[in-house]
């Protein structure tokens, strides 16, 4: 497996993807840890916020109904007669009893306050105790009742005026001191219902109400630390009576659900993102394997290996680039191959331009000497039949070199109106004894009579047939068979020469029109390259199709002439 370097294409995909998906779920991640404190002491906040206001709205609830039992009992006669009689002056500051029979609801009155009240003369300041009477018959406070005067216990002291009755003049003021109680309920969680401490503070004096479980003065911040937990502290004030309520909560209760959650998100988050990133190194493996594999094939092709193939693969991107690349390779490959043999053509041309000079010059002097050994011969010597095929024979040899050379030069034939039987008969004949020769026989010849005129070099297409025929008897055995079988189709003569020879393998079949290819340890290899240059100067095709121990069979098209 190939390493994964840190600037691969692999490498950037996963990068990637760890900007793209996995720092955003981090982030995300991160954002919900926060925020379940936040929601926390959100929820908190709210609660305690709430319960508050329920509690000062109690307070001023009570203190209203307080107030009004006050303000009944300043208007009371007794305490009237008291404050407006001033001829008979009190020492100011001496207390005494007067029962105030008529204070109503003075039993329920008593159980709010810690002690009697007190009235105060506008006039002189003289002042006087009121002890509240247990019912309306009794003149004097029964002695000892707690109830009534008992002891005074921690409150705020209330004061209210009192008016005369028919003048409505300011007589004098009533002094109450309610317990802290008789307004809010002190004591942790109180009615507050979300776990809290309450504080009263009377304004006036600056005094705490109250007993707290820990220092008071913690109670003027905002939030604060009590073993190990973080503690909210929220206030509500009262213009009447001039109290500030507090309340303190733990803020654990709440952040836990919250932080549980969280760390779950948070969790799952990252098991999401793992799997994310595995996912991706997978697909991406997938992705680059194919990329890497067209990289190394690039890198062989550029070293010349022209045979390097890579897997195409599906429809997407990556498989129409290794598509291309293929087919690249491909026409690099046959546009190499087509430089190699038209390189190795002008090396035929010029071969055989050599050969033709070579072999005409003999073949002058041998003509010329058998035309004078014919004329010396009687009219009825029997040498004559085989001086007169000698001589066609040097004829058709001249012709054939001539023509072949032309080719070579220039890739174009003599367009004469030529019988196809003709030559194709000739080559047969001259190719027979190379079959005998070899023990086979070439005895399946089905070329029909009649003329099947193509314009073209007729000893150019005696050589085309002759060279076919040639590498089929070489490539026969004894009892080996052959055949030539001409017909028509569509405006075109179809020649077929066929073998039961050994074959061509598939490697070698791409490579049997290349010059200098042969299968034959002998061969020149310029058969059938010369073959097809003739075939392809006609106009037509040539094709061979071969299989190994199955023979071979070469098919030639030419254009019949109209």
């Amino acid at each position: 497996m190939k390493r994964l370097g840190p600037h691969s294409l692999r490498a950037k995909f996963l990068l990637v993807v760890l900007g793209g998906v996995l720092i955003p779920l981090a982030v995300v991640g991160v954002w919900l840890t926060g925020s379940a404190a936040r929601s926390g002491e959100a929820l908190l906040t709210t609660r305690i916020d709430t319960a508050l206001d329920q509690v000062v709205s109690e307070a001023g609830t009570r203190w209203v109904g307080l107030r009004a039992k006050l303000l009944d009992i300043a208007d009371d006669s007794a305490v009237q007669r008291v404050l407006g009689d001033v001829s008979t002056p009190r020492p100011r500051g001496i207390q005494s009893s007067l029962s105030v029979p008529n204070a109503g609801s003075s039993s329920n009155l008593a159980a709010s306050l810690s002690s009697a009240m007190t009235l105060r003369r506008a006039s002189d300041g003289a002042s006087w105790r009121i002890v509240l009477a247990a019912n309306s018959g009794t003149e004097q406070s029964p002695p000892g009742n707690p109830a009534l005067v008992g002891e005074e216990r921690e409150g705020i002291t209330a004061t209210v005026p009192v008016y005369n009755r028919a003048t409505g003049a300011l007589i004098g003021r009533l002094e109450s001191h309610l317990t802290t109680e008789s307004l809010v309920p002190i004591g942790a969680g109180g009615p507050t219902g979300v776990g809290a401490v309450l504080q009263v503070v009377d304004r006036a004096s600056g005094t705490s109400l109250g007993a707290l479980p820990f220092d008071q003065t913690l109670m003027s911040r905002a939030a604060f630390e009590l073993g190990g937990e973080r503690w909210l502290v929220r206030r509500r004030a009262l213009e009447e009576p001039a109290i500030s309520v507090a309340a303190a909560a733990p803020l654990g209760a709440y952040t836990l659900p919250f932080q549980d959650a969280a760390r779950k998100g948070t969790l799952a988050i990252l098991v999401v993102a793992l799997g994310a990133l595995g996912v991706a190194t997978l697909l991406t493996r997938r992705v680059t394997r194919s990329l890497e594999e067209l990289a190394s094939a690039t890198h062989a092709v550029a070293a010349g290996d022209l045979d390097r193939r890579v897997a195409e693969g599906g429809d997407d991107e990556v498989g129409k680039v290794g598509r291309a690349f293929n087919a690249m390779t491909e026409s690099l490959r046959n546009m190499i191959r087509q430089l190699s043999q038209r390189e190795a053509l002008v090396a035929v041309g010029e071969f055989a331009a050599a050969l033709a000079h070579e072999v005409r010059n003999p073949l002058t002097s041998i003509r010329i000497d058998l035309q004078r050994v014919e004329e010396k011969l009687p009219g009825d010597s029997p040498l004559r039949v085989q001086l007169g095929r000698a001589l066609r024979e040097v004829q058709r040899l001249d012709q054939t070199v001539s023509g072949a050379l032309r080719i070579a030069r220039s890739g174009s034939i003599a367009c004469d109106l030529v019988d196809l039987r003709v030559p194709l008969q000739r080559a047969i004949e001259v190719a027979t004894p190379a079959f005998e020769q070899s023990g086979a026989a070439l005895d399946q010849v089905d070329i029909g009579s009649g003329a099947l005129p193509v314009r073209g070099d007729e000893a150019a297409l005696e050589q085309l047939f002759l060279n076919i025929l040639l590498n089929a008897a070489q490539a026969l055995d004894e009892n080996g068979k052959a055949g030539v079988t001409l017909s028509t189709e569509n405006g075109s003569a179809l020649i077929d020469i066929w073998d039961s020879g050994s074959g061509v393998s598939p490697d070698r079949m791409k490579k049997v029109f290349d010059p200098f290819f042969s299968t034959k340890r002998d061969g020149t290899g310029l058969g059938l390259s010369v073959a097809r240059q003739i075939v392809n100067a006609h106009g037509g095709s040539i094709e061979l199709d071969s299989a190994v121990d199955s023979g071979t069979t070469v098919s030639i098209r030419l254009n019949l002439a109209r």
